[in-house]
């Protein structure tokens, strides 16, 4: 089919600008694909900042809370970032280390997204680092995130914990969290090796997280506070029997950190089992 008859200035003025129909919308009315929509919007000096994403997305992905979206939604509470620029759609952006690409790899999937995985290399006072990145436009999957799992834009120093959410989903964003914002490893005491644990978040957070570790088994630690930085750290068979019941859950994780857990069973395991 000739789109170039259809796709006019006159006709896209019409339908995008005066009928306010989303780009996706006027592909699937021509049977065309949506980036040829934008491109002709392009060639006409159509303004397109205030219409929806050029890529096709699951926009209700985040509608209804689920133990899968409720994963990457705590991921994003770590590591990702909600705009919203003065007369522009709300843009969702996730940039990480490329060494943790399969995170996005999983949601780029998951969430039905078309548009890549872009790449950067960035100088910082760490040294050079690759960081790989999704940036989604849509007003609803930011919405969506707002409401069911209190991410907002500027979260940083105000990100509240989504306290709706039942001990399922609320573990899988935990596992999240984890992904993004914490850490494991295996520390070296005078007798033995320990798992030590710790995530990092605004202090109502991480009581939240810690009350919900609670119900698995009960840790004794308080949250450090330097400076309104605060960190929630655990360590020994408290925290391997927490985290085993998280390495449980059938969602994505970042291999390189759980597999931690692996590596600390035979410090735990026999001792757990005399409980």
């Amino acid at each position: 089919m000739n789109y170039k008859e259809i796709l006019t200035k006159e006709f896209l003025q019409k339908e995008y600008t005066i009928k306010k129909k989303y780009i996706y919308e006027i592909a699937k009315d021509i049977g065309c694909d949506r980036k040829t929509v934008y491109n002709y919007c392009k060639k006409y000096n159509i303004d397109t900042t205030t219409g929806s994403n050029i890529y096709d997305v699951n926009e209700n992905f985040f509608e209804q809370p689920n133990i899968l979206n409720s994963y990457y939604a705590g991921f994003i509470a770590a590591d990702g970032c909600i705009s919203q620029p003065p007369g522009r759609i709300n843009r969702l952006g996730i940039a990480i280390h490329e060494k943790d690409i399969s995170v996005l790899q999983s949601m780029k999937k998951d969430i039905q997204f078309q548009g890549p995985i872009t790449s950067r290399f960035s100088r910082c006072t760490f040294g050079d680092i690759n960081t790989v990145k999704l940036d989604i436009g849509s007003n609803k999957i930011c919405d969506d995130l707002c409401v069911n799992f209190n991410i907002t834009p500027r979260k940083s120093l105000t990100l509240m914990p989504p306290i709706h959410l039942n001990d399922e989903y609320s573990f899988s964003f935990i596992v999240g969290l984890i992904d993004g914002d914490g850490s494991m490893g295996l520390y070296k005491n005078k007798k033995s090796y320990q798992l030590s644990f710790s995530l990092c978040g605004t202090e109502s957070v991480l009581y939240w997280v810690k009350q919900k570790f609670n119900l698995i088994t009960y840790t004794d630690t308080n949250i450090l506070n330097r400076d309104k930085h605060y960190r929630y750290q655990v360590r020994g068979k408290s925290i391997y029997k927490i985290l085993s019941t998280l390495n449980d859950m059938d969602i994505p994780k970042l291999k390189r950190k759980w597999d931690f857990i692996n590596k600390s069973s035979h410090i735990y395991e026999l001792e757990l089992q005399k409980v």
